[in-house]
């Protein structure tokens, strides 16, 4: 009598299939592995252990398992050529997005459109129009790079999102933002808010980061891995559900949790002392639009003149 073979299904992290793939190979197995999914396959090229630890985990795949199929998701990817010859793969690209995607570019007061056609550096920015927000001459001093007048654009009405390049500079925008905001944005979700205090109040034994104290009010919160993971979770779905109108958050939040914005602001063209890649800067603007919600989205990128030049290789 032939005996049912199991068949197993494994989600896990990159480490972990590094090491189930160690496992069967040390177990003569591998041939028993029928296909592979790696999502985010862009990883591969990311610095660090956990780009080389996929190369590996793809490496052993490749050359001892004898028949895996490999299947590799990306929607930023830019060496595809590189990586279907390392693969020995087949291409399959689709450029379909439910949402409309605007991107743009503030550089000092001047903003642009980004030109995906276009054939040169020289003509990648499109000169759209120069910002002039009512500012007061205070408020001009607190916010020279125009950040409350480019959220208030959107706020409350829909959702932003605005990337900084450290977990410092996350509180200090948010803080910064909620003191030129309007008084009257506290009135917005005024109940909802303070029960998101209440909880995070519960959920933190009596006590509330000061800045999260200050911000919620105004339905502006931070977002990076100094939250808990209690206080990460109360956030997110505050987020999700209007209560919060705005997250100032590290660029962790644009590889994992699935929060959209009308409008994504890039803080800086950098990532605390590193320039931002193409992977990195289409991962953060691909969180614009909400499928089902929006009929397009909004990104810009902020930058200073200096900078101008390598923003465009980014975009």
């Amino acid at each position: 009598m032939t005996m049912r073979r199991k068949r197993s299904l494994y989600v896990c992290t990159i480490e972990k299939a590094h090491s189930l793939v160690n496992c069967l190979i040390e177990m003569n197995s591998l041939h028993s592995l029928g296909l592979v999914v790696v999502d985010e396959l862009h990883m591969l090229g990311d610095g660090g252990s956990r780009g080389a630890t996929l190369e590996m985990t793809l490496s052993k795949l490749k050359y001892l398992s004898g028949g895996t199929q490999i299947i590799g998701m990306s929607a930023t990817l830019h060496n595809i050529a590189d990586l279907c010859c390392f693969l020995s793969a087949e291409l399959y690209t689709n450029s379909f997005r439910p949402v409309k995607l605007k991107e743009y570019v503030k550089v000092g007061d001047h903003l642009f459109e980004v030109n995906q056609g276009a054939l040169s550096s020289e003509e990648k920015l499109s000169h759209i129009k120069m910002l002039s927000f009512p500012y007061k001459a205070e408020q001009k001093k607190m916010d020279p790079d125009q950040l409350m007048g480019l959220v208030t654009e959107v706020i409350p009405e829909h959702s932003c999102l605005v990337f900084c390049p450290t977990k410092k500079n996350c509180e200090n925008v948010a803080t910064n933002l909620c003191r030129l905001l309007p008084k009257e944005m506290r009135q917005v979700q005024l109940q909802a808010r303070r029960a998101l205090y209440t909880t995070l109040m519960h959920e933190g034994n009596g006590q509330v980061c000061p800045v999260l104290r200050y911000t919620i009010q105004y339905g502006v919160a931070y977002h990076h891995s100094g939250l808990t993971m209690d206080e990460r979770k109360l956030i997110e779905e505050a987020y999700s559900a209007g209560t919060l109108c705005l997250l100032a958050c590290t660029s962790t939040l644009a590889a994992g949790v699935n929060l959209p914005a009308k409008r994504v602001i890039l803080r800086s063209p950098y990532i605390g002392n590193r320039l931002l890649t193409r992977s990195q800067y289409k991962q953060m603007v691909g969180r614009a639009g909400r499928a089902g919600l929006d009929t397009s989205g909004e990104s810009i990128l902020v930058t200073q003149a200096a900078d101008r030049e390598k923003v465009t290789t980014s975009t």
